[in-house]
């Protein structure tokens, strides 16, 4: 699953601005519309969902859900590893 990453100055604030290769890659690229929504990562690894409000000529204005950490289970053996692969 391909997740948008957010800039590394990305706090948790609840609006973000994005400018630049974000705003392009969004707009250009995913071509995201205002309303669209986006499932994406800051630098902790906590998961947000974006959802664009205003799409300007050179940035966007998004508003970010926080949805949490994804988790992993480990397994101590490789027969459980395997069987849930399977």
């Amino acid at each position: 699953m391909r997740v948008f990453m957010l800039p590394p100055d990305y706090n948790g604030e609840q609006t973000i601005k994005l400018t630049g290769k974000d705003f392009h890659y969004l707009v250009n690229v995913l071509r995201l519309k205002e309303g669209s929504a986006v499932t994406t990562r800051d630098k902790h690894g906590i998961f947000f969902e974006l959802t664009i409000s205003l799409i300007a000529q050179n940035y966007l204005i998004a508003n970010a859900e926080k949805k949490g950490r994804l988790v992993f289970k480990y397994y101590r053996h490789p027969q459980c590893i395997q069987r849930i692969l399977s």
